[in-house]
């Protein structure tokens, strides 16, 4: 267990990928030699994290344009239920004694109805 931990974590003769591998850079060296790579490839690792980033973005740019366009429907699908979902007369009901409710400042509500197409 001793040396497991030791040669994937400690040991400066392991075999590692550059701390810059999911950018894309396939350096592959010891442990030992990481710190030297990874200042001596600054520049390298920069233009490589502008792209990746650059990939990202886009990636996400077209994410967002899709719901966008998703919701679009959604939102002309829930129009068009609404339209046929509405009434076409209008809806109205009488309240006996309204002056008397109003007076006591009543709650109103209306009796329970259903409707269908």
């Amino acid at each position: 267990q001793y040396l497991e931990r030791h040669v994937s974590s400690d040991c400066p003769l392991s075999t590692v990928n550059c701390d810059f591998h999911f950018a894309g850079c396939g350096r592959q060296l010891s442990r030992k030699d990481l710190p030297s790579h990874l200042s001596e490839s600054v520049v390298h690792h920069l233009s490589l994290l502008a792209v990746h980033n650059q990939k990202r973005i886009d990636n996400l740019e077209h994410e967002t344009r899709t719901l966008k366009e998703t919701l679009v429907r959604k939102d002309e699908k829930i129009a068009e239920l609404e339209r046929k979902l509405a009434p076409s007369f209008p809806i109205s009901f009488t309240m006996a004694n309204f002056s008397d409710h109003k007076r006591d400042r009543t709650t109103w509500y209306s009796p329970s109805f259903y409707t269908h197409p």
